[in-house]
């Protein structure tokens, strides 16, 4: 009998370890048993639907959780629109495995790259008011949560007025000087734009100014421009305008970092 009771008391254990497991299989994402290609084209097609657009993929990446307690897997997929390039257009979209038997749910940034050209003219216009010359590129950021959160088919003017709560805009700018000019002059240069509450459509701005020789800053411009760059101000990824760990003292004066809210 008590062999009995030990045997059923052993069945009873692993039928309650089996039924466990069987929760948490349910619990646990059908994505953390598909293939990459699988989860590509379940990424791309959400983005396709949501967007109506198409898209280029660059490939996806997973970082699994090392165990049960952890965050589960998640996927990363970088893609760029099939209207723009590679090099100045990729975003990412990532997948969560969902916990608690939640929907899986799929993230992206893509409305920072889509919506970057309606603050290029207030950029442009805003930096010409105190400067005489310039060169500058700019990006747009925002929690990618937030972002995501958002129709795909947001008008621009709804855009625009979430952005003014949410969007931080960087600034890349190059300016020539001429010997003498000091970091100081070039504060009080920017004070009326910086003092406006102008934040080029954006919660906060922030530029990073990179102050050049005038021979230094004619050999940068003439490059820019032999690359189909003429433009004072471009939307796009960084350009390195200076090497801050090997700088060219014959081309370079100094740099500065200038930001403000305007909210």
């Amino acid at each position: 009998m008590k062999k009995r009771r030990v045997l059923i008391a052993v069945v009873a254990v692993l039928l309650g370890i089996q039924a466990g497991c069987s929760v948490f299989s349910r619990a646990s994402s059908a994505g953390a048993t598909m293939s990459a290609d699988q989860v590509k084209e379940a990424m791309l097609n959400h983005l396709i639907e949501k967007y109506g657009e198409e898209f280029f993929v660059n490939g996806v990446s997973e970082s699994p959780a090392h165990s049960a307690l952890e965050a589960p897997n998640v996927w990363t997929m970088g893609a760029w629109p099939t209207w723009g390039t590679r090099e100045k257009d990729i975003f990412q979209a990532v997948w969560r495995s969902p916990q608690s038997g939640s929907e899986d749910e799929i993230t992206d940034n893509y409305l920072l790259i889509k919506m970057r050209s309606l603050f290029h003219d207030s950029i442009d216009e805003g930096l010409a008011s105190v400067l005489d010359e310039f060169m500058a590129e700019y990006t747009i950021s925002a929690w990618d949560l937030d972002v995501s959160a958002l129709s795909g088919t947001i008008s621009d003017e709804e855009f625009l007025q979430w952005a003014a709560q949410n969007v931080s805009i960087g600034v890349n700018a190059a300016i020539p000087a001429d010997e003498g000019f000091s970091k100081e002059d070039l504060a009080r240069q920017l004070a009326p734009l910086s003092s406006s509450g102008n934040a080029f459509g954006a919660k906060t701005v922030g530029i990073d100014f990179t102050v050049y020789h005038q021979d230094g800053y004619r050999q940068l411009a003439d490059r820019y421009q032999k690359e189909g760059m003429s433009n004072r101000t471009v939307q796009g990824m960084w350009y390195d305008f200076a090497n801050s760990y090997h700088p060219d003292p014959d081309r370079i004066w100094f740099w500065q970092k200038i930001s403000w809210n305007g909210s």
